[in-house]
């Protein structure tokens, strides 16, 4: 019999904090992969220091669109998003360009860019 908590892989595509992935794992502790979404620079090292010394935990400092570009973004931390005044250039891309195999589920929380 597959145990399916470990079959289970997890998108956090604007993960702000990693809280959202920190709760997948805590619910599932046999999880296959976590793929952390997080154009923000600062918000991506406090993902990545909240994740040190777990297993299968792949950052992607990028957002996620219908679109490979690059964008204007405003960071203001709960409140970031996308703008034509943002004081910061990120790169998006579509998960589809990723090619991220096997993915479970998928929690998107990009300001209105669902």
């Amino acid at each position: 019999m597959v145990n399916l908590l470990c079959t289970q892989s997890f998108l956090d595509v604007g993960a702000f904090d990693g809280y959202t992935s920190q709760e997948f794992i805590r619910i599932n502790p046999g999880y296959k992969s976590v793929h952390v979404f997080e154009p923000e620079e600062k918000n991506m090292l406090i993902c990545k220091d909240k994740f040190r010394g777990h297993k299968n935990i792949y950052f992607h400092q990028i957002g996620i669109s219908n679109v490979s570009q690059t964008l204007s973004f405003e960071a203001s931390g709960t409140a970031s998003r996308i703008s034509d005044k943002g004081e910061v250039e990120i790169r998006v891309k579509s998960l589809d360009e990723l090619m991220i195999k096997d993915v479970t589920f998928i929690e998107m929380d990009i300001e209105g860019a669902e």
